[in-house]
């Protein structure tokens, strides 16, 4: 006999009846259209991405050993992110000429996907649509080097491609009513964990609070934790990673790096989620700051939807995703502390803010529910306005970020020509967002044997 079907309603409980006022659909029409706008932005800018730093020593490991013996050889000598350098060994395979924009563009709009699936499991399709924007279009808007997060190749593997598959893995565990759809899952969550250390940490997390509310039915929901920890354990257990942490020269005690992660966090809570903007944010749009108005205007968002949805949040959801997202945030942190004795780079910080605007979104749900009326929702109407209006600056970065990156692509390209006409390689491109460019020995060397120059 097959084991019965998880219950939707210990996760979303029947709200009353109502019907969606003009004035809400009008505004989620308009938000949908401001965040796909947002999106839209960030998938033209990083369709001009090319091979930098790392990019150049992982595509000529490729040519050597190919997608898979590259991996592995990364796997045994350098890192346990399996599915993060094979992804990545992919791109370099399928982008010989170093032009890889189509890359994190993929990635974007799969991240796109795959909140929409999270979302379309109980809302309706506008206030899916809007979510499936919403979220990834305010990280992108937070996330303070979204060029080493999201457009480079060796780091969107690692990063954006991180937050991609927990949102799709997400999706998955909630609609795993079968046992392919519970295969599928078990197999994605093994895939997941190779992405990065914190995905691997975050998974079981995920997986336990969803069983605590009844998302997922027992018995698989005890084989997709079976399988994310044995995710977590390949992680773990890489001979690479011996070699990588003999690299850095200081190493902390693991309640050293506990206590550190939480002062991390403490600062970045209070970093991105800060009302005001620096003036010089639209001259660099892939360096913006933090801006709490895009959070709130978000929450106020998802408190219009809960005020158009037929369905509620049980506050045992609520407190699991209160527990689950910040315990997210914190081994964000934790992570590269005991690995690397140093804090979060900026490039690592897309998977905390995913997390706390996650967060956001559903407490922001959650109050929309509890003050469910006409009068709540002119207010959640008219805060969703203001927020976005005040959160203008931060916007207008993101939407400067195309022109950042083309110009960034030209000066790659000019600098590709030449070196292709045999001119002699004695620099490197660094992170667009920074002016100029640096020199780097192994930077260089790598670059010389991808374009197989001696000088």
């Amino acid at each position: 006999m097959p084991d019965p079907e998880p219950q939707p309603a210990a996760l979303l409980v029947a709200a009353p009846e109502g019907h969606p006022r003009p004035a809400t659909t009008a505004v989620l029409w308009a938000f949908t259209a401001l965040f796909a706008a947002v999106v839209g932005a960030n998938l033209v800018a990083a369709s001009y991405s090319r091979f930098v730093a790392d990019d150049f020593l992982l595509a000529v490991r490729v040519r050597e050993y190919g997608v898979v013996g590259a991996a592995a050889w990364f796997y045994h000598n350098w890192t346990g992110r399996y599915s993060a350098i094979f992804l990545g060994d992919i791109a370099y395979a399928l982008s010989p000429s170093a032009r890889c924009g189509w890359y994190p563009a993929v990635l974007i709009a799969s991240w796109v996907a795959a909140t929409f699936g999270c979302a379309r499991f109980r809302f309706d399709k506008l206030s899916a649509l809007c979510l499936a924007l919403g979220v990834p279009a305010v990280t992108l808007l937070l996330a303070p080097n979204v060029f080493e997060s999201a457009y480079w190749v060796a780091g969107s593997s690692c990063y954006l491609a991180a937050v991609v598959g927990l949102t799709a893995a997400t999706a998955l565990m909630i609609s795993s009513r079968t046992l392919l759809r519970t295969a599928a899952c078990c197999a994605a969550c093994v895939g997941v964990a190779g992405i990065h250390e914190a995905a691997a940490l975050i998974l079981p997390t995920v997986v336990l609070s969803l069983m605590v509310v009844r998302g997922i039915q027992p018995k698989r929901g005890t084989l997709i934790l079976a399988a994310s920890v044995a995710g977590l354990l390949l992680v773990a257990t890489a001979p690479g990673n011996r070699v990588r942490q003999s690299s850095f020269t200081h190493h902390v005690t693991l309640a050293f790096a506990a206590t550190s992660s939480s002062l991390d966090m403490q600062a970045f809570l209070s970093q991105t989620a800060t009302m005001a903007v620096t003036h010089d944010a639209p001259l660099a749009p892939l360096h913006p700051p933090g801006s709490g108005w895009a959070l709130l205007s978000l929450a106020a968002i998802a408190a219009l939807i809960a005020s158009r949805s037929q369905v509620n949040i049980s506050p045992k959801l609520l407190l699991c995703a209160l527990i689950c997202g910040l315990y997210a945030m914190w081994v964000s942190f934790f992570v590269c502390r005991y690995g690397t004795g140093s804090p979060i780079p900026d490039r690592s910080v897309i998977i905390p803010v995913l997390a706390l605007v996650a967060l956001t979104a559903m407490i922001g749900f959650y109050t929309g529910q509890l003050l469910r009326s006409t009068r709540a929702e002119r207010a959640a109407i008219v805060l969703s306005l203001v927020c976005a209006a005040l959160a203008s600056t931060p916007i207008a970065s993101n939407f400067a970020r195309p022109a950042a990156m083309r110009s960034f692509a030209a000066g790659w390209d000019s600098e590709a020509s030449r070196i292709q006409r045999g001119g002699a390689i004695t620099k490197t491109y660094a992170n667009p967002g920074n002016p100029g460019s640096e020199y780097t020995s192994w930077q260089v060397t790598a670059e010389r044997q991808f374009y197989g120059r001696r000088e």
